[in-house]
């Protein structure tokens, strides 16, 4: 039986730490391996937040796109473009359905014209209270300030029919040919109307104008009761420019307004007038004519050869208050002379 020396013992205690260690690895360390595996692998998943850039709350992040070159490039081009000369764009004609919205700006002109002239209507009527309320010469200081105001009025409504007739002739030239300098041939237009009606005298101005003239045949029926007017032209001084036959043909009396009633031959009450013919009545009379009868009746007024209806006459204030004033300066005018033949 062999015996064992101590050489070979020496030899199998060396190898016996060496066979442990290939047959049970240490655990912890294959353990730390594989975490530190695991978290390599999450790192690389997670974005890098030092290269994000936060915009606002909860802002997602816009991926990159693949055509921002391109849209880089077609800005480019654009900028590289010529940039539009808004002062040397050409104007562009009208059409031919702007003619209607001429039109209708031809017809707000003519409104604003209608309103002043309502206005140049109630001109009579100041001017007539006027006379009414005031006493001695300082009504005639009154009546001056009415009438210029007057006179400006038809300035301004004949320069707002200077504005309408021009937008008329340009819509009929806008339905038949092209049109590319609207704007310079309106303002132009307006320009030589309104320097043309500047140049007028005050007799051409106003001697036709009809407003005014029933303006003065108001207040001189005052002073004269059954008296026409005299030719409009006596109360307007000639200016250079004013020619004879403008004078001949301006040579035109004005109406007689008598205060007497032509049915009752005395003074009229509750003055009424006809619409056709322009005669006043007092109205209690002229019922009695008619009786309720719905046909016309030639006009009771000498001379005249008119006809019309019941209906056709409508109650005169402007008379009735013209009436008054009348009374009011022929008191005026007796206690005058009464005075005089005491003193």
């Amino acid at each position: 039986m062999p015996t064992t020396t101590s050489s070979s013992r020496r030899k199998a205690s060396r190898r016996e730490p060496t066979s442990d260690i290939d047959e049970s690895p240490p655990t912890n360390t294959r353990r730390s391996v594989d975490e530190d595996v695991e978290d390599d692998e999450v790192q690389s998943r997670r974005p890098n937040r030092k290269n994000v850039k936060k915009k606002g709350k909860n802002r997602a992040v816009v991926p990159p796109d693949d055509n921002a070159d391109e849209v880089e490039d077609d800005d480019e081009e654009d900028e590289d473009e010529d940039p539009i000369d808004v002062e040397n764009f050409p104007d562009q004609p009208l059409l031919r359905a702007h003619v209607e919205r001429l039109h209708a700006f031809s017809t707000d002109w003519q409104s604003v014209a209608n309103t002043i002239k309502t206005s140049e209507g109630a001109m009579e009527g100041i001017a007539l209270a006027l006379s009414e309320a005031t006493d001695g010469d300082a009504v005639d200081k009154e009546l001056l300030q009415v009438e210029t105001t007057l006179k400006s009025l038809i300035d301004v409504e004949m320069e707002m029919q200077l504005h309408k007739e021009l937008l008329k002739d340009l819509a009929q030239v806008v339905a038949t040919e092209d049109v590319v300098d609207i704007m310079e041939r309106y303002d132009k237009g307006v320009k030589g109307l309104k320097r043309k009606y500047e140049e007028m005298t005050t007799r051409q101005k106003y001697a036709k104008n009809a407003v005014y003239k029933e303006f003065k045949e108001s207040l001189y029926s005052v002073d004269h009761p059954g008296e026409a007017m005299p030719p409009i032209t006596d109360f307007i001084a000639q200016e250079p420019g004013d020619e004879e036959d403008d004078d001949d043909e301006l040579e035109i009396g004005g109406v007689t307004q008598d205060f007497k009633c032509p049915l009752t031959l005395r003074t009229l009450e509750d003055p009424i007038t006809s619409a056709t013919c322009g005669h006043s009545f007092s109205q209690d009379a002229l019922r009695q004519l008619f009786s309720n009868q719905q046909s016309a009746k030639k006009c009771p007024a000498a001379g005249c050869n008119r006809s019309f209806r019941f209906q056709d006459c409508k109650p005169d204030r402007a008379l009735a208050q013209r009436m008054r004033i009348f009374a009011k300066r022929q008191k005026e005018k007796s206690q005058v002379s009464s005075e005089e033949i005491i003193s």
